[in-house]
């Protein structure tokens, strides 16, 4: 049995292609970063969806699940059947059956809340989605100048502060953290600082609250955001390296990529896609699987476990699909 330890992060909006090209914002000294660290970075890689629950499911699946639906499935039977895939996945279920314990995190956001892990990690005072949605028919966060994006903010610190807990635990792990960071609300500054809000209902998928002012200052405040969240991940995912005690895998995966209001699919779908095999052996392979540049979620998984545990998953053919409705689905080519 392996007695290595496995960590997932899926982190929302990435890519440095796209950062250059649109918003003149160059991303490399990152990718530089994470390839000093041992990272093999897939530099042609897209998402398979551009959505976070057909992504983290075909990911955590390695299918691709749209195929899963029934033609008469109605839309919101489909996104039930993607959030159990998400919470009840063949991943976790298969290291789990070679004696893994599975390490979950609270994002705040409850089609990807995995309460089922065998240890799960939630901010204190942590608000899931389903509660922001309550609170905002209420006049507690006016009268009482309840910030919900504060909130925010401080459970996307705990999870960062929390991730080296791998090395931790006696047994090995699979540790999967969905980072909603650099993703929408934009709750920090260049440095990490706090950003000032206005008092707004707080919802996650709200557009007009993800950063409110001009397309320009949303774009600037998503890069704002991005450059602390890439100094601060480096910072953990060295420190959890450098504390390990046990061989480890990593995988640093977007779901999706950004769009914002005048954009399209060409943003949407590249993803940055990393992975991190510790030096030495790992299940007695003394070299890591190779890793094609233009590698999809969809394989990531697959290749994996076939590579280290022997599985027999099919190595899919990467591709990108696009959607209006989770009802008609096209194939999409960059």
């Amino acid at each position: 049995r392996s007695t290595q330890s496995r960590s997932s992060a899926a982190s929302d909006v990435y890519k440095r292609q796209v950062l250059l090209n649109r918003y003149g914002f160059d991303n490399s000294d990152f990718i530089k970063k994470l390839k000093e660290m041992g990272f093999i970075v897939a530099g042609k890689s897209l998402s398979n969806y551009a959505t976070t629950l057909l992504s983290l499911s075909t990911s955590l699946n390695m299918e691709y699940t749209h195929k899963l639906f029934k033609e008469s499935h109605p839309r919101h039977l489909r996104e039930k059947i993607l959030i159990d895939l998400i919470k009840h996945s063949r991943v976790v279920d298969f290291l789990r059956s070679r004696g893994y314990v599975f390490v979950a995190f609270s994002p705040g956001i409850n089609y990807t809340e995995i309460t089922n892990a065998d240890v799960f990690y939630k901010f204190s005072t942590a608000f899931s989605y389903f509660s922001n949605e309550i609170l905002n028919t209420t006049p507690i966060p006016q009268v009482f100048r309840f910030n919900m994006y504060d909130f925010h903010r401080r459970r996307v610190l705990y999870i960062l502060d929390h991730i080296k807990e791998i090395n931790n635990f006696s047994k090995p792990v699979f540790m999967f953290v969905h980072l909603v960071c650099p993703h929408p609300p934009y709750v920090f500054g260049r440095d990490g600082e706090p950003v000032k809000f206005k008092i707004n209902p707080y919802a996650n998928f709200d557009l007009e609250n993800f950063g409110w002012g001009k397309a320009a200052d949303k774009k600037q405040r998503y890069l704002n955001q991005m450059t602390f969240i890439n100094k601060r991940v480096t910072s953990e995912l060295e420190k959890t390296i450098r504390g390990r005690k046990r061989p480890m895998i990593i995988i640093v995966q977007s779901d999706h990529g950004t769009s914002f209001e005048d954009e399209g699919w060409d943003v949407r779908f590249p993803i940055l896609n990393a992975f991190y095999f510790s030096p030495g052996p790992i299940a007695e392979k003394e070299t890591p699987p190779e890793i094609k540049q233009d590698i999809t979620p969809v394989n990531s998984f697959a290749i994996i476990l076939n590579y280290y545990f022997g599985a027999t998953e099919p190595i899919k053919e990467d591709k990108s699909y696009t959607t209006p409705d989770y009802v008609k689905f096209e194939e999409y080519k960059l």
